[in-house]
């Protein structure tokens, strides 16, 4: 359709930057247009996923806006178990906020990635403990608690003492104090429990 055809000549960016301004407005565009993003991206998933911001940033605005790009983190997660050079990048990536999103993403859909994600998202958080802000911390907290997962060794507690660090001796964070492209801990608690009534998000226990 039309929506496919305009975003075939995007660049990966071009598609993340529009679909990071309708989740940061909390704009839900009418038509195909979700669905058209959600198909290119696991279509194009080498050329999304070379450059992380390019992926996390779309899989982030489909969610905030529900609509649950599962296709896409289909795609994704195969991605990045396809390989370990794949998942050397993912391991090296200097942008935490980057990596935080893309795990919300599969938390926030209920879309549990494979083992070896998991685990590189264990892995990630304990190499980059000391960048990785407030938000972050609470976040991939959140993303282990779905997926039922605890982390192993002394990650947990290591986890919570950095993000109270973080937050000042645990001064509560504001949506103001987040960072751009982010949600605020409490954003990501709410709604939780009511994912079946979210466009294309499926019932609890799917």
């Amino acid at each position: 359709d039309a929506a496919d055809g305009k975003l075939k000549d995007m660049s990966p960016q071009g598609v993340s930057m529009l679909l990071w301004g309708f989740g940061a407005m909390s704009f839900s565009p009418e038509g195909p247009l979700l669905a058209s993003a959600t198909a290119q991206i696991a279509g194009r998933i080498d050329e999304f996923a070379a450059k992380l911001q390019a992926l996390s940033g779309p899989l982030w605005a489909l969610t905030k806006l529900r609509h649950y790009p599962a296709e896409a983190l289909a795609a994704a997660d195969e991605y990045f178990t396809r390989s370990e050079a794949n998942m050397g990048a993912l391991l090296r990536h200097q942008k935490p906020q980057e990596v935080s999103n893309l795990f919300w993403a599969f938390g926030k859909c209920r879309h549990a990635p494979r083992e070896e994600l998991l685990q590189a998202a264990e892995s990630y958080v304990g190499t980059n403990l000391d960048r990785l802000n407030a938000l972050d911390l609470v976040q991939m907290l959140w993303v282990f608690s779905v997926f039922n997962r605890r982390p192993e060794g002394d990650l947990l507690p290591r986890m919570g003492e950095a993000a109270l660090a973080a937050t000042d001796g645990g001064t509560r964070m504001t949506a103001q104090q987040a960072p751009r492209g982010a949600l605020a801990p409490g954003h990501v608690e709410a709604g939780a429990g009511r994912r079946g009534k979210a466009q294309g998000v499926p019932p609890a226990g799917a």
